[in-house]
C-alpha cells in the first residue's frame, strides 16, 4: 500500500504558493500566485500519476539504505561510497538550513546570485564571489575568490538557481582548487541533476574535490515526489562536515519505503523521462512566446525556469503578481545588505500549474508582456547572440 499521505494521493488539495516579498520572507500566504513553467511538485495531477507508478511496482523494497546506495552508484558511479556516507534528508532546504544554521554567520559564504534561503542566511559583508547576469551563458564567468575566507561555501552549480544556467566546469574546477587551497568545506546544493538527460556533461564538486564537498540532492525535484525528500552524501573523514553531520535532521522512516520502491525498479526511468518530456515542452513555449515578443531572458540549460531580464524587476514582479503570475525580483536572491545587482532580472519559479490551467497562463503571461512599455526589457543585458 502507498504510503504518501492520503490528501496527496487523492489531489483533493492543492497547495498555494505564496508570493515573496521584498523582505526575503514567505508570510504572504494569502497572495496565492500560479507559477510558469511548472515543476508539478504541488500538482495534484502530477502526484496521482506518481503513486500509480508506486503501486506499478508492486512494493517490497524495505531496505531503503540499499535502494539509496544504489542510485548514487548509478548517478556517480562506485567510488562514492569509498569517499562519502549517504543519507536521506527530509528535503534539501532542510539540509540547507541545518547547515547554514550550523555555522557562524560571519563564516558562511556563496557564490552569488543563490537560494532565497541561503542569501537570507548571509551576513552583513559575507564572502561571496558574484556572477552578472549580462550574458545569458554563464560559461564566460570566472571565480574570484572572496575577499573574506569563510567555512562554509555554498555552490549551486547545475541550472544553477536562479538563472537556469550551469556553471562551466573551469568555473567548478577553480572553486574545487580555492576549497583544497584553504580547507573550506563546500555545499553542493544540486536539486536539478539527472532532471534533464545531457546532465552528465556537467562535472560535480562531489568529483572535483569529493574530500571536501557535501552533496546535497532531492527527488522532490527530480521526479516531482509528493513528500520533501533529498538525500546528503557526507565526505568522510572530514572533520567539518562530522561535527554538521551529528545534529543533522532525519525524514521519518516510513515516508521513504515506497520512494526506495520505484529506485529500484524501472519506474523511476519513467517518472525522470516524462518529467523531462513535460520541462522540455514548457520551456520551449515559454521561451517562444519571449522571443515573439522580443523580451531578453536567459536561456536555461536545464532545470525548469529562466530569467526575464528587465530594467525594472520590482515593478514587473508586481505587475505580473497583479495578474496572479508568480516571479521573484533579481534582489531576492542577494543577501539583505548586499547591493542590488547591476543587472536586473526577474526569475520566473516553478510550481503549482496544472495541465488544465497551463494554456490560461501562458495567455495572461502575453497579455501582460505584450503591452509593457520598451524600457521594462533590459536588452542591454544580451550579448549579441
Amino acid at each position: 500500500m502507498s504510503r504518501v499521505p492520503a490528501k496527496l494521493r487523492t489531489g483533493d488539495e492543492e497547495g498555494a504558493l505564496a508570493a515573496t516579498s521584498g523582505d526575503n520572507s514567505t508570510d504572504h500566504a494569502d497572495e496565492s500566485v500560479r507559477l510558469p513553467m511548472d515543476l508539478c511538485d504541488n500538482a495534484p495531477d502530477w502526484h496521482r500519476w506518481v503513486v500509480q507508478q508506486v503501486g506499478a511496482a508492486g512494493g517490497g523494497a524495505r531496505d531503503a539504505d540499499a535502494a539509496l546506495r544504489a542510485f548514487v552508484v548509478e548517478r556517480f558511479g562506485p567510488g562514492v561510497l569509498d569517499t562519502h556516507d549517504w543519507a536521506y534528508t527530509p528535503g534539501s532546504g532542510r539540509m540547507l538550513d541545518h547547515l547554514l544554521g550550523s555555522v557562524p554567520r560571519a563564516r558562511r559564504g556563496a557564490v552569488l546570485p543563490t537560494y532565497q534561503r541561503v542569501a537570507s542566511a548571509l551576513p552583513n559583508g559575507a564572502p561571496d564571489t558574484s556572477i552578472d547576469v549580462a550574458a545569458p551563458d554563464w560559461s564566460r564567468a570566472h571565480f574570484t575568490p572572496p575577499t573574506q575566507e569563510p567555512g562554509l561555501f555554498v555552490i549551486n552549480a547545475l541550472h544553477a538557481n536562479p538563472l537556469a544556467s550551469s556553471l562551466a566546469p573551469g568555473f567548478l574546477a577553480d572553486v574545487a582548487q580555492y576549497a583544497r587551497s584553504t580547507g573550506l568545506l563546500l555545499v553542493e546544493d544540486d536539486p536539478f541533476r539527472g532532471i534533464s538527460p545531457l546532465d552528465d556533461r556537467w562535472p560535480t564538486l562531489l568529483s572535483l574535490h569529493p574530500q571536501g564537498t557535501v552533496y546535497l540532492g532531492s527527488w522532490t525535484k527530480l521526479l516531482g515526489w509528493p513528500v520533501k525528500i533529498g538525500f546528503v552524501g557526507w565526505p568522510r573523514g572530514c572533520r567539518a562536515a562530522e561535527k554538521l553531520r551529528a545534529a543533522a535532521p532525519t525524514p521519518e522512516a516510513s515516508a521513504l519505503i515506497d520512494l526506495a520502491t520505484v529506485l529500484t525498479t524501472d519506474r523511476a526511468v519513467r517518472i525522470r523521462r516524462r518529467r523531462d518530456a513535460l520541462l522540455t515542452s514548457r520551456r520551449a513555449a515559454v521561451a517562444a512566446l519571449l522571443r515573439t515578443l522580443d523580451w531578453p531572458f536567459v536561456p536555461p540549460s536545464g532545470g525548469a525556469h529562466l530569467a526575464l531580464l528587465t530594467g525594472q524587476d520590482l515593478q514587473l514582479r508586481n505587475i505580473l503578481a497583479a495578474e496572479r503570475i508568480g516571479g521573484l525580483d533579481a534582489a531576492q536572491f542577494y543577501p539583505r545588505s548586499a547591493s542590488r545587482p547591476s543587472r536586473p532580472f526577474l526569475r520566473l519559479g516553478l510550481s503549482n500549474v496544472t495541465e488544465q490551467d497551463w494554456d490560461d497562463l501562458m495567455a495572461a503571461l502575453e497579455r501582460v508582456l505584450a503591452h509593457l512599455e520598451a524600457d521594462f526589457r533590459d536588452c542591454s543585458s544580451v550579448d549579441d547572440r
